[in-house]
């Protein structure tokens, strides 16, 4: 493995999907918390039954995890499948050298999409993070895009802060940028690899003057993939970056 591979990842973002926290785990305090399955409603497209009140389950289980008594070892069996894979992974090829992690979750402004929104997923994703007695990251950030994720366009235009939010995670003047590849949102997931081909670019501009990046890596495959002509695509110029 040469240098340039093993050089430590300073941000890992991470977008967060709906069945990112798996069962969480009942306990002798607190007893039994509350199922996601139990949270089934109505969905403007996909009628009865076909939708998640994610946003009320998210609430209601924040809300069970901050009255227990012992956090760290509640956080310690939540099981985040998806998160854990990629922090695992992390950890392996740059042990002593946690990143910062920021979580991208949908907060869309159309009533009726809202309930399955992943903000308030993201906070209880946050608090067991930092309740955890092993600290697999340096601290998280959360970043709300207030867009419909499968508008593409919408969701460029709302991530164009996430490019300053990035910068100010870390004391490095050219950040090594790692995105999770897999789970989590797919259209949120993508919309970031694409803005962080435009900032390599030097395309989109920060709140921090122009902001660099050294490399950004599709973490989860087989091995870490580079992508370096990501940049080529004519959404760029759709978007006018």
């Amino acid at each position: 493995m040469n240098q340039e591979v093993c050089r430590p990842f300073d941000v890992v973002i991470v977008s967060v999907g709906q069945r990112d926290v798996r069962t969480l785990p009942s306990t002798a305090v607190r007893g039994t918390p509350p199922k996601l399955e139990h949270y089934r409603c109505p969905h403007p497209i996909l009628g009865d039954g076909g939708g998640l009140d994610l946003r009320s389950y998210a609430a209601r289980a924040l809300s069970w995890f901050q009255r227990e008594d012992d956090r760290a070892g509640v956080a310690a069996r939540v099981e985040l499948p998806l998160l854990d894979k990629v922090l695992k992974h992390v950890a392996e090829r740059q042990p002593g050298h946690p990143p910062a992690l920021v979580l991208v979750t949908s907060d869309q402004p159309d009533a009726q999409f809202r309930p399955g929104d992943t903000v308030v997923l993201g906070e209880l994703i946050k608090q067991v993070l930092e309740a955890r007695p092993e600290q697999a990251v340096r601290k998280v950030v959360l970043f709300p895009v207030k867009a419909n994720p499968i508008l593409i366009m919408d969701v460029c235009e709302a991530l164009r802060p996430l490019v300053g939010l990035v910068g100010g995670a870390t004391d490095r003047s050219v950040p090594y940028v790692a995105i999770a590849g897999q789970g989590g949102t797919p259209a949120l997931s993508t919309a970031v690899a694409f803005l962080f081909a435009a900032v390599a670019r030097g395309r989109v501009e920060s709140d921090r003057a122009r902001w660099e990046v050294g490399e950004l890596v599709l973490v989860g495959g087989p091995a870490d993939w580079q992508i370096k002509n990501l940049g080529r695509t004519a959404l760029f110029e759709e978007l006018g970056w």
